[in-house]
């Protein structure tokens, strides 16, 4: 603990942010940056998070300020699918995108469409291309077979 600067003021911070921590996961909450104002901030945004939730959240930088963001747009996502949407880069301006293109959007679709690369201009060009009223699964699965892909593209 003490090569890692973990004091009693770090531990006692940690405790009354409401994270009870052994040393193995003080020492991994050290080491990636956790503070007790960010726990603190966490859970004004109702999130609870334990110590192994908040390494995680670290590592993905899933900051007070992201899941603010993200919960400004409707969004009530847990710890596991925020750090789910930081792994696979979902923006909130990738959401604005995905709402602003006329879609009700859960985290599950967000996560899929933005693994398989659905964007603001693959949805413009597929309407462009009369596909008007596909829903965001439809769009994911022409994505995926590349219908669209000119040969520049692939």
């Amino acid at each position: 603990m003490k090569i890692h600067d973990i004091d009693p003021n770090y531990v006692r911070g940690m405790k009354e942010a409401g994270i009870h921590a052994d040393t193995d996961e003080l020492v991994a909450l050290k080491i990636h940056g956790a503070t007790p104002g960010e726990v603190r901030g966490l859970h004004e945004q109702g999130l609870q998070p334990d110590a192994d939730n908040l390494v995680a959240m670290r590592i993905h930088n899933v900051t007070p300020e992201y899941v603010r963001d993200i919960r400004a747009l409707g969004l009530k996502p847990t710890v596991d699918e925020l750090v789910a949407m930081r792994i696979h880069d979902v923006t909130p301006e990738y959401i604005k995108a995905l709402q602003g293109a006329g879609f009700k959007v859960n985290v599950d679709d967000i996560v899929s469409a933005r693994i398989h690369g659905v964007t603001e201009d693959f949805i413009e060009g597929a309407r462009k291309h009369g596909f008007k009223d596909l829903d965001l699964d439809k769009l994911i699965r022409l994505k995926q077979m590349g219908i669209l892909e000119s040969p520049a593209d692939i």
